[in-house]
Protein backbone atom coordinates (compact mmCIF):
# COMPACT_ATOMS: atom_id res chain seq x y z
CA UNK A 1 0.00 0.00 0.00
CA UNK A 2 0.98 3.19 -0.61
CA UNK A 3 1.91 5.37 2.29
CA UNK A 4 -1.02 6.68 4.59
CA UNK A 5 -1.97 7.83 8.04
CA UNK A 6 -5.15 5.58 9.38
CA UNK A 7 -5.50 7.05 12.93
CA UNK A 8 -1.57 5.90 14.20
CA UNK A 9 -0.14 8.59 14.89
CA UNK A 10 3.00 7.86 11.53
CA UNK A 11 2.40 7.84 8.39
CA UNK A 12 2.98 3.99 7.18
CA UNK A 13 3.47 1.78 4.08
CA UNK A 14 2.27 -1.62 4.41
CA UNK A 15 3.08 -5.08 2.18
CA UNK A 16 0.34 -7.72 2.26
CA UNK A 17 1.11 -11.20 1.58
CA UNK A 18 -1.92 -13.67 0.92
CA UNK A 19 -1.46 -16.61 2.39
CA UNK A 20 -2.56 -20.00 0.07
CA UNK A 21 -2.69 -23.35 0.38
CA UNK A 22 -1.84 -24.23 -2.63
CA UNK A 23 0.32 -22.29 -5.31
CA UNK A 24 -2.36 -22.45 -7.80
CA UNK A 25 -3.65 -18.85 -8.34
CA UNK A 26 -7.54 -20.17 -8.16
CA UNK A 27 -7.54 -21.37 -4.79
CA UNK A 28 -8.93 -19.18 -2.23
CA UNK A 29 -6.52 -17.36 0.18
CA UNK A 30 -6.20 -18.49 3.33
CA UNK A 31 -5.94 -14.94 5.31
CA UNK A 32 -2.72 -12.36 4.67
CA UNK A 33 0.40 -11.07 6.01
CA UNK A 34 0.20 -7.31 6.78
CA UNK A 35 3.55 -5.82 7.44
CA UNK A 36 3.51 -2.30 8.04
CA UNK A 37 6.59 -0.33 7.91
CA UNK A 38 6.99 3.21 9.64
CA UNK A 39 7.93 5.55 7.10
CA UNK A 40 9.55 8.12 9.28
CA UNK A 41 12.33 5.30 10.77
CA UNK A 42 12.40 3.12 7.43
CA UNK A 43 12.44 5.68 4.40
CA UNK A 44 13.29 9.52 5.89
CA UNK A 45 17.07 8.43 6.96
CA UNK A 46 17.53 7.22 3.29
CA UNK A 47 15.38 10.23 1.83
CA UNK A 48 18.24 12.77 4.19
CA UNK A 49 21.08 11.20 3.52
CA UNK A 50 23.56 13.16 0.95
CA UNK A 51 26.97 11.51 0.28
CA UNK A 52 29.02 15.13 1.47
CA UNK A 53 28.38 17.90 4.13
CA UNK A 54 25.89 20.57 2.65
CA UNK A 55 23.77 23.30 4.11
CA UNK A 56 21.72 23.97 1.50
CA UNK A 57 21.19 20.71 -0.42
CA UNK A 58 18.02 18.43 0.29
CA UNK A 59 16.05 15.84 -1.54
CA UNK A 60 12.78 15.63 -1.92
CA UNK A 61 9.63 13.12 -2.93
CA UNK A 62 6.67 14.69 -4.30
CA UNK A 63 3.38 13.46 -5.91
CA UNK A 64 0.76 14.77 -7.65
CA UNK A 65 -2.46 15.30 -6.05
CA UNK A 66 -5.52 16.78 -8.55
CA UNK A 67 -4.12 20.00 -9.17
CA UNK A 68 -1.60 20.52 -6.45
CA UNK A 69 1.61 18.73 -5.62
CA UNK A 70 2.41 17.11 -2.13
CA UNK A 71 5.36 17.22 -0.67
CA UNK A 72 5.89 13.69 0.85
CA UNK A 73 9.12 14.99 3.51
CA UNK A 74 6.96 17.32 5.58
CA UNK A 75 4.68 14.06 6.25
CA UNK A 76 7.62 12.14 7.02
CA UNK A 77 9.56 14.76 9.41
CA UNK A 78 6.41 16.02 11.15
CA UNK A 79 4.21 12.56 11.28
CA UNK A 80 0.95 14.78 10.64
CA UNK A 81 -1.28 14.91 7.61
CA UNK A 82 -1.82 18.42 8.46
CA UNK A 83 1.07 19.34 8.10
CA UNK A 84 1.40 18.75 4.61
CA UNK A 85 3.48 21.32 2.04
CA UNK A 86 1.60 21.66 -1.28
CA UNK A 87 1.93 23.87 -4.46
CA UNK A 88 -0.23 24.08 -7.40
CA UNK A 89 0.40 21.88 -10.75
CA UNK A 90 0.68 25.32 -12.48
CA UNK A 91 4.31 26.38 -11.12
CA UNK A 92 5.99 24.51 -13.83
CA UNK A 93 9.14 26.62 -12.98
CA UNK A 94 9.55 24.27 -9.74
CA UNK A 95 11.57 20.64 -10.34
CA UNK A 96 9.32 19.40 -7.74
CA UNK A 97 6.52 20.21 -10.03
CA UNK A 98 8.33 19.35 -13.51
CA UNK A 99 8.92 15.54 -11.65
CA UNK A 100 5.70 15.26 -10.22
CA UNK A 101 4.30 15.83 -13.84
CA UNK A 102 6.26 12.88 -15.15
CA UNK A 103 9.38 14.64 -16.05
CA UNK A 104 13.04 13.82 -15.52
CA UNK A 105 16.34 16.21 -15.72
CA UNK A 106 18.72 18.72 -14.33
CA UNK A 107 18.03 22.11 -14.13
CA UNK A 108 18.87 25.70 -12.65
CA UNK A 109 15.78 26.92 -11.51
CA UNK A 110 14.25 28.12 -8.26
CA UNK A 111 12.48 26.44 -4.77
CA UNK A 112 9.66 26.34 -3.30
CA UNK A 113 10.86 29.33 -0.87
CA UNK A 114 12.11 31.45 -4.21
CA UNK A 115 16.19 29.90 -3.65
CA UNK A 116 17.75 29.55 -7.05
CA UNK A 117 18.96 25.78 -6.90
CA UNK A 118 20.12 23.75 -9.59
CA UNK A 119 17.80 20.39 -8.98
CA UNK A 120 17.64 16.88 -10.26
CA UNK A 121 14.79 14.98 -11.20
CA UNK A 122 13.13 11.83 -11.89
CA UNK A 123 9.67 9.79 -11.34
CA UNK A 124 10.46 6.82 -8.57
CA UNK A 125 9.54 3.62 -10.82
CA UNK A 126 6.30 1.50 -10.27
CA UNK A 127 4.91 4.42 -7.99
CA UNK A 128 2.97 7.58 -7.75
CA UNK A 129 6.07 9.58 -6.28
CA UNK A 130 9.32 11.35 -7.94
CA UNK A 131 12.43 12.37 -6.36
CA UNK A 132 13.73 15.55 -6.77
CA UNK A 133 17.77 16.31 -5.54
CA UNK A 134 18.54 20.49 -5.23
CA UNK A 135 20.97 22.31 -3.73
CA UNK A 136 21.50 26.21 -3.44
CA UNK A 137 23.30 27.58 -6.55
CA UNK A 138 25.27 30.33 -4.08
CA UNK A 139 26.56 26.87 -2.02
CA UNK A 140 27.57 25.05 -5.50
CA UNK A 141 29.15 27.49 -7.34
CA UNK A 142 30.61 29.58 -3.99
CA UNK A 143 34.14 27.66 -4.06
CA UNK A 144 34.29 27.57 -8.06
CA UNK A 145 34.03 31.61 -8.34
CA UNK A 146 36.17 32.08 -5.27
CA UNK A 147 38.89 29.90 -7.09
CA UNK A 148 38.12 32.14 -10.29
CA UNK A 149 38.60 34.96 -8.46
CA UNK A 150 42.19 34.13 -6.94
CA UNK A 151 43.62 33.04 -11.03
CA UNK A 152 42.43 36.01 -12.41
CA UNK A 153 44.33 38.38 -9.15
CA UNK A 154 47.18 36.04 -9.75
CA UNK A 155 47.02 36.59 -13.24
CA UNK A 156 46.60 40.22 -13.16
CA UNK A 157 49.82 39.93 -10.71
CA UNK A 158 52.28 37.93 -12.66
CA UNK A 159 51.30 40.23 -15.98
CA UNK A 160 52.06 43.43 -13.93
CA UNK A 161 55.81 41.17 -12.57
CA UNK A 162 56.24 40.50 -16.41
CA UNK A 163 55.62 44.37 -17.32
CA UNK A 164 57.04 46.03 -14.90
CA UNK A 165 60.38 43.14 -15.58
CA UNK A 166 60.59 44.08 -19.24
CA UNK A 167 60.17 47.92 -18.42
CA UNK A 168 63.56 47.51 -16.65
Amino acid sequence: LDLHQDGTNFPHMAIIVPLQSTPTTDAPSLGAVVLRINAQRALMPFVNLWPVPTETAETLVVRREGDEVLYLNTLLQSGSATDLTRVPISRTDLPAVRAALGSSGTIASVDRHGVPVVAAFMPIADSPWALVASTAQAELYGPLRERAAITIVIVVLLLAAGAAGIGF
